[in-house]
Formats: structure tokens, sequence, C-alpha cells
């Protein structure tokens, strides 16, 4: 019974862990797109300032 307990513990841990470095993982994910759609977005403005220059 003893064995049970620690290993069910361990696994919960496990499944933890699993999931902070899922959040991690989404979270430079997100911070990456974000600086992606910045750089975007400033394409875009470049884009429509020779479009209007032009």
């Amino acid at each position: 019974i003893e064995k049970s307990k620690v290993n069910g513990s361990l696994r919960g841990t496990d499944i933890h862990i699993d999931s902070e470095h899922e959040k991690e993982k989404l979270l430079k994910e997100v911070l990456s797109l974000r600086d992606e759609n910045e750089l975007l977005k400033k394409r875009i403005k470049k884009m429509a300032k020779f479009s209007t220059a032009a």
C-alpha cells in the first residue's frame, strides 16, 4: 500500500512537471507569435505609407 502511494505521488509530480513544461513552452510560443505580429504590423504600416506616397 505504501509503495502505491509513493508511486501515485511521483506520477502526479511527473504530470505536474509536464504541465509546467507545457505551460512554459506555450508561453514562449505566444511571445514569439506576439513579436512576429508586431513585425507584421510594422511592415503593413510601411507598405501603407509606400502605397499612399506612390
